[in-house]
């Protein structure tokens, strides 16, 4: 609580990954999660599903080049399937380009995976129900560059936002 008795907080509305190439990136997570993407420049890309969930930004980064990574991420993404059970879930992964992989977790019952960049994930096996439909369907790519007279604060679909900072984050737009 704040000084005046009113409740404080803050909700994720954004996940910011470094990448090598944020396109190759995002089309992975976007065919993995079936989020379109919603925002694009030459700094990075983004892709989001439900209007009420985080975005996941992609942002180019030049700082990839140093010694290989040892160790796990220190903070990774957990996948429930919403159709498949867990082993076919998997296996769509592999098919758009993720690998399994060991980090010495043993035999529980997740399977750890790396995207195409070599980032950790958990595929559950605990299956949840999809999004809520519908949501923005994917954009082209070249929408956006097509259409300069369009109102780009607006994408597509329902989906709204005021404004999108690619450059590091989102950033509030008033």
């Amino acid at each position: 609580m704040d000084d005046e008795g009113g409740t404080m907080g803050s909700r994720i509305s954004e996940i910011c990954v470094n990448v090598v190439d944020p396109e190759v990136m995002a089309a992975f997570w976007s065919a993995a999660l079936g989020y379109p993407v919603i925002a694009r420049d030459d700094e990075g890309v983004a892709i989001m599903g439900a209007p009420d969930r985080p975005s996941l930004l992609f942002v180019r980064t030049d700082d990839l080049d140093g010694p290989p990574k040892a160790n796990p991420n220190r903070l990774h993404l957990d996948l429930s399937p919403t159709g498949d059970d867990q082993q076919a879930e998997v296996a769509r992964l592999e098919g758009l380009g993720a690998t399994r992989i060991d980090i010495g977790q043993g035999s529980p019952s997740w399977v750890v995976m790396a995207d195409p960049e070599g980032n950790e994930f958990c595929v559950l096996r605990r299956t949840v129900p999809p999004e809520p439909e519908p949501f923005d369907a994917p954009i082209a790519a070249d929408a956006w560059t097509a259409g300069a007279d369009r109102d780009w604060s607006v994408p597509a679909g329902t989906l709204e936002w005021s404004c999108l900072a690619t450059a590091d984050h989102a950033v509030d737009c008033v």
